[in-house]
């Protein structure tokens, strides 16, 4: 029996690639006027399915202000971001949000599909797609302190890997052992936080994107919608523009003291490489924003217990159908709990941002 609640998020949340496509493509059916458009990719899914990303426009095709909403960025946490999408885009066929004047919405539909049709974190290359977006025309980054952490990585003794990490955490102080472990490396494809050697396939899917919308010359609130790191259900704006900048004080003169700081210490992410962030910051006015909504789930030491087991079995050379059977239920269980309340939490915070959002969004 399901408990006495206004709404069960149940119908939205789906735990396979095809089925969570397959309800978004529905949701965007209602809306007859919209322009839809995707980019598949190269390979399939552990069913053989085709993967793409999907891109869907709502509103003017001139509009001067442009709402974009991303999911799957990291391919697991596409289930509670694909349930968002989803949910939300019958919010506004049933009127329960409104698209203010001169105002367009651009939903991503599963940036990096191999990631969540396989239920894993990374793309088929081991890329973290957040740690991809640096300038490969100069020397690959040499992240020092994961150096640090990187003899314990792959020790397949969970309680012995811990240790090790714990005392480079001693060594190191939580945070920069946080920065250490999770702020993006370019050595070791098979290990968590890979940013590439080149731009991958979600990264280009980006690019096309901006420059088929001229995304260059609208005001823009970008919403990357991620979980997994934080208090348990709560929805945290994350804000990694350039501390003090312009479109920092934009996102919080539209969200208030909602907005977390990654560079002040204010949020539960640490500074990072390679953001994707770093993409839209470049082609951003004064009066735009690019935040992550990132939910929390389990611990941080939980995390990243669950990343690294992830890439151990990954790493072992089984054929993919093996990993992903052995690991895809560990991942699905972190990023996208298979828990009636904080499923619903995701949901009504989504929509209550997009709300507050759309009231406070004042032309300038």
């Amino acid at each position: 029996m399901h408990p006495a609640i206004p709404f069960l998020p149940t119908p939205w949340f789906r735990q396979d690639y095809p089925a969570a496509r397959s309800l978004f493509l529905r949701q965007t059916e209602a809306f007859t006027h919209a322009q839809y458009s995707n980019y598949t990719h190269p390979l399939t899914g552990p069913l053989g399915e085709p993967l793409a990303t999907d891109v869907l426009w709502l509103g003017p095709s001139d509009s001067c202000r442009v709402v974009v909403i991303i999911s799957a960025t990291h391919g697991i946490e596409g289930y509670a971001g694909s349930a968002i999408q989803s949910f939300l885009l019958q919010a506004l066929q049933q009127g329960q949000l409104q698209l203010p004047g001169d105002t367009a919405l651009l939903f991503v539909h599963a940036l990096n599909p191999w990631g969540m049709a396989w239920h894993r974190r990374c793309d088929e290359q081991g890329i973290d797609i957040n740690r991809n977006f640096i300038d490969f025309s100069q020397p690959l980054p040499q992240a020092a302190g994961y150096k640090l952490v990187q003899p314990w990585m792959f020790c397949a003794d969970s309680r012995q890997r811990q240790q090790g990490l714990q005392q480079v955490a001693q060594q190191l102080g939580q945070r920069g052992y946080e920065e250490a472990l999770s702020g993006g490396q370019y050595e070791d494809a098979t290990a968590p936080f890979y940013g590439g050697t080149g731009p991958a396939f979600a990264r280009n899917c980006i690019e096309q994107i901006m420059a088929r919308y001229q995304l260059e010359r609208r005001q823009l609130v970008v919403l990357d919608l991620h979980t997994g790191l934080g208090p348990w259900s709560y929805g945290e704006l994350i804000c990694d523009h350039p501390f003090n900048s312009p479109q920092q004080h934009f996102a919080q003169r539209l969200f208030g003291a909602a907005v977390a700081l990654p560079a002040d210490g204010s949020s539960s992410s640490v500074p990072k490489l390679g953001l994707l962030d770093y993409a839209w910051h470049a082609i951003m006015a004064n009066n735009s924003c690019f935040l992550t909504l990132e939910f929390g789930s389990y611990s941080t030491s939980c995390l990243f217990d669950t990343l690294i087991n992830n890439h151990i079995i990954w790493a072992r050379g089984e054929p993919a159908s093996a990993c992903h059977s052995k690991g895809k239920d560990d991942m699905l269980d972190h990023f996208c709990p298979q828990d009636i309340y904080w499923q619903q939490a995701l949901l009504f915070q989504a929509w209550q941002k997009l709300h507050l959002l759309f009231h406070r969004w004042i032309p300038t």
